[in-house]
Protein backbone atom coordinates (compact mmCIF):
# COMPACT_ATOMS: atom_id res chain seq x y z
CA UNK A 1 0.00 0.00 0.00
CA UNK A 2 1.14 3.38 -0.76
CA UNK A 3 1.86 5.78 2.21
CA UNK A 4 1.43 9.63 1.13
CA UNK A 5 3.42 10.35 4.52
CA UNK A 6 6.29 7.97 3.63
CA UNK A 7 8.96 10.36 2.02
CA UNK A 8 7.87 12.98 4.67
CA UNK A 9 8.47 10.56 7.76
CA UNK A 10 12.08 9.52 6.13
CA UNK A 11 13.21 13.27 5.99
CA UNK A 12 11.69 13.69 9.49
CA UNK A 13 14.27 10.36 10.94
CA UNK A 14 16.67 11.45 8.80
CA UNK A 15 16.68 14.88 10.40
CA UNK A 16 16.50 13.46 14.05
CA UNK A 17 19.53 11.27 13.20
CA UNK A 18 21.55 14.06 11.53
CA UNK A 19 20.42 16.52 14.79
CA UNK A 20 21.78 13.71 17.19
CA UNK A 21 25.00 13.23 15.69
CA UNK A 22 25.52 16.80 15.35
CA UNK A 23 25.01 16.66 19.55
CA UNK A 24 27.08 13.75 20.36
CA UNK A 25 29.97 15.66 18.50
CA UNK A 26 29.28 18.83 20.60
CA UNK A 27 29.79 16.96 23.96
CA UNK A 28 32.77 14.71 22.37
CA UNK A 29 34.22 18.22 21.52
CA UNK A 30 33.24 19.61 24.96
CA UNK A 31 34.99 16.80 26.55
CA UNK A 32 37.87 17.21 24.76
CA UNK A 33 38.17 20.64 25.88
CA UNK A 34 37.76 20.31 29.20
CA UNK A 35 40.63 17.79 29.41
CA UNK A 36 42.95 19.42 27.35
CA UNK A 37 45.98 21.75 29.42
CA UNK A 38 46.75 24.24 26.55
CA UNK A 39 45.08 26.63 24.48
CA UNK A 40 45.33 25.94 20.84
CA UNK A 41 46.90 28.97 20.06
CA UNK A 42 49.71 27.04 22.32
CA UNK A 43 49.39 24.20 19.99
CA UNK A 44 49.71 26.00 17.09
CA UNK A 45 52.62 27.96 18.16
CA UNK A 46 54.52 24.79 19.32
CA UNK A 47 53.57 23.14 15.69
CA UNK A 48 55.04 25.90 13.71
CA UNK A 49 57.95 26.01 15.76
CA UNK A 50 58.61 22.97 14.16
CA UNK A 51 57.30 23.42 10.35
CA UNK A 52 56.90 26.82 9.59
CA UNK A 53 54.44 27.81 7.31
CA UNK A 54 50.97 28.59 7.11
CA UNK A 55 47.80 26.86 9.31
CA UNK A 56 45.17 26.06 7.57
CA UNK A 57 43.86 23.92 10.34
CA UNK A 58 43.37 23.28 13.83
CA UNK A 59 41.13 21.20 15.86
CA UNK A 60 40.88 18.80 18.91
CA UNK A 61 41.11 14.89 18.64
CA UNK A 62 40.72 12.06 20.63
CA UNK A 63 43.60 9.63 19.68
CA UNK A 64 40.70 6.70 20.55
CA UNK A 65 36.69 6.30 20.84
CA UNK A 66 35.29 3.06 22.20
CA UNK A 67 33.17 3.04 19.44
CA UNK A 68 31.99 5.38 16.98
CA UNK A 69 29.37 7.65 17.82
CA UNK A 70 29.87 6.66 21.46
CA UNK A 71 30.63 9.42 24.20
CA UNK A 72 33.53 7.85 25.98
CA UNK A 73 36.97 9.37 27.58
CA UNK A 74 39.63 9.48 25.06
CA UNK A 75 42.99 7.53 25.40
CA UNK A 76 44.57 10.88 24.73
CA UNK A 77 43.88 14.28 23.47
CA UNK A 78 44.80 15.86 20.96
CA UNK A 79 45.81 18.96 18.84
CA UNK A 80 45.38 18.24 14.91
CA UNK A 81 47.40 20.60 13.41
CA UNK A 82 47.67 21.20 9.37
CA UNK A 83 50.41 23.01 8.12
CA UNK A 84 51.16 24.53 4.49
CA UNK A 85 54.66 24.86 3.92
CA UNK A 86 57.48 24.91 0.86
CA UNK A 87 57.18 26.44 -2.03
CA UNK A 88 55.88 27.48 -5.09
CA UNK A 89 58.22 24.34 -6.30
CA UNK A 90 57.04 21.55 -3.65
CA UNK A 91 54.43 22.45 -1.34
CA UNK A 92 53.84 20.10 1.55
CA UNK A 93 50.78 19.78 3.57
CA UNK A 94 52.07 18.80 7.15
CA UNK A 95 49.79 17.28 9.56
CA UNK A 96 51.47 17.38 13.01
CA UNK A 97 49.53 16.29 16.38
CA UNK A 98 50.25 18.03 19.31
CA UNK A 99 49.75 17.13 23.16
CA UNK A 100 47.10 18.75 24.53
CA UNK A 101 48.39 18.27 27.67
CA UNK A 102 51.79 18.46 27.20
CA UNK A 103 52.50 20.20 24.50
CA UNK A 104 54.97 17.97 23.40
CA UNK A 105 54.54 16.86 19.17
CA UNK A 106 53.81 13.51 19.43
CA UNK A 107 53.96 12.62 15.31
CA UNK A 108 54.05 14.77 12.07
CA UNK A 109 53.14 13.34 8.72
CA UNK A 110 53.36 15.27 5.17
CA UNK A 111 52.01 14.53 1.52
CA UNK A 112 54.18 16.04 -0.72
CA UNK A 113 53.43 17.64 -4.19
CA UNK A 114 56.53 19.05 -6.32
CA UNK A 115 56.19 21.19 -9.75
CA UNK A 116 58.31 20.13 -12.40
CA UNK A 117 61.46 22.25 -13.58
CA UNK A 118 60.49 25.71 -11.74
CA UNK A 119 61.96 28.89 -13.45
CA UNK A 120 62.85 30.36 -10.22
CA UNK A 121 65.38 27.41 -9.76
CA UNK A 122 67.61 28.87 -12.15
CA UNK A 123 67.55 31.84 -9.63
CA UNK A 124 67.92 30.65 -6.14
CA UNK A 125 69.97 32.77 -4.21
CA UNK A 126 72.95 31.00 -1.89
CA UNK A 127 73.41 31.28 1.51
CA UNK A 128 76.66 30.66 3.62
CA UNK A 129 76.83 28.88 7.22
CA UNK A 130 77.48 31.08 9.76
CA UNK A 131 77.36 28.84 13.26
CA UNK A 132 76.50 29.99 16.37
CA UNK A 133 74.94 33.60 15.50
CA UNK A 134 74.15 35.38 18.91
CA UNK A 135 77.23 37.38 19.58
CA UNK A 136 77.11 38.89 16.06
CA UNK A 137 73.45 39.46 16.36
CA UNK A 138 73.01 43.76 15.93
CA UNK A 139 69.52 43.65 18.19
CA UNK A 140 69.16 40.06 20.02
CA UNK A 141 65.40 40.20 22.20
CA UNK A 142 65.12 38.22 25.06
CA UNK A 143 62.71 35.47 24.92
CA UNK A 144 59.72 35.50 27.20
CA UNK A 145 59.02 33.10 29.66
CA UNK A 146 55.87 31.63 28.81
CA UNK A 147 53.63 30.60 31.83
CA UNK A 148 52.43 26.73 30.65
CA UNK A 149 56.29 26.15 30.81
CA UNK A 150 56.93 28.17 33.90
CA UNK A 151 54.18 25.73 35.93
CA UNK A 152 55.38 22.97 34.13
CA UNK A 153 59.07 23.70 35.22
CA UNK A 154 60.18 23.54 32.11
CA UNK A 155 64.02 25.23 31.71
CA UNK A 156 67.17 24.98 29.79
CA UNK A 157 68.57 25.55 26.33
CA UNK A 158 66.38 26.10 23.00
CA UNK A 159 68.47 26.26 19.41
CA UNK A 160 66.80 27.56 16.48
CA UNK A 161 67.87 27.87 13.42
CA UNK A 162 67.77 30.46 11.41
CA UNK A 163 67.75 32.28 7.95
CA UNK A 164 69.05 35.75 7.05
CA UNK A 165 68.43 37.81 4.31
CA UNK A 166 70.75 40.77 2.58
CA UNK A 167 69.31 43.16 4.39
CA UNK A 168 70.06 41.05 8.00
CA UNK A 169 66.63 40.78 8.61
CA UNK A 170 65.59 36.84 10.02
CA UNK A 171 63.40 35.49 6.87
CA UNK A 172 63.01 32.28 8.68
CA UNK A 173 62.86 30.71 12.26
CA UNK A 174 62.85 26.82 12.98
CA UNK A 175 63.33 25.53 16.77
CA UNK A 176 65.49 22.33 16.81
CA UNK A 177 65.77 21.41 20.22
CA UNK A 178 64.18 22.11 23.64
CA UNK A 179 61.76 21.80 25.51
CA UNK A 180 58.11 22.04 23.26
CA UNK A 181 56.50 24.37 25.60
CA UNK A 182 59.83 26.83 25.09
CA UNK A 183 60.75 26.50 21.20
CA UNK A 184 57.33 28.84 20.48
CA UNK A 185 58.91 31.87 22.70
CA UNK A 186 62.41 31.52 21.66
CA UNK A 187 61.20 31.23 17.80
CA UNK A 188 59.18 34.64 18.48
CA UNK A 189 62.37 36.39 19.37
CA UNK A 190 64.53 34.64 16.93
CA UNK A 191 62.39 36.44 14.61
CA UNK A 192 62.78 39.61 16.02
CA UNK A 193 66.55 39.97 15.72
CA UNK A 194 68.13 41.90 13.21
CA UNK A 195 72.20 41.53 12.26
CA UNK A 196 74.53 43.56 9.86
CA UNK A 197 74.67 42.41 6.37
CA UNK A 198 76.99 40.00 5.16
CA UNK A 199 79.09 40.54 2.19
CA UNK A 200 81.17 38.34 0.14
CA UNK A 201 83.23 39.52 -2.07
CA UNK A 202 81.69 43.05 -1.98
CA UNK A 203 78.28 41.41 -2.47
CA UNK A 204 75.25 41.02 0.15
CA UNK A 205 74.76 37.38 0.78
CA UNK A 206 72.17 35.63 2.71
CA UNK A 207 73.79 33.55 6.06
CA UNK A 208 72.11 30.46 8.06
CA UNK A 209 73.04 29.66 11.46
CA UNK A 210 71.86 29.10 14.65
CA UNK A 211 70.69 31.12 17.63
CA UNK A 212 70.88 29.74 20.83
CA UNK A 213 68.46 30.28 24.25
CA UNK A 214 68.50 29.73 27.89
CA UNK A 215 65.59 29.09 29.85
CA UNK A 216 66.14 29.18 33.53
CA UNK A 217 63.26 28.05 35.71
CA UNK A 218 62.41 30.95 38.59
Amino acid sequence: MFDPNGDQNKVFLDGQEQLREREIDARQKAELAKAARISMDQAIQIATSSIPGKVLECSLVGERWKEPGELAKPSRVLYHVVILSGDEASLVTNHVLVNALDGSIVRTEKEERKVENPEYLTTRRESIRGGVLNAKAANLPPPEFPAIARRAGASGQVMVEILIDEGGNVISAQAVSGHPLLQAAAVTAARQASFTPTRLKGEPVRVSGVLVYNFVAQ
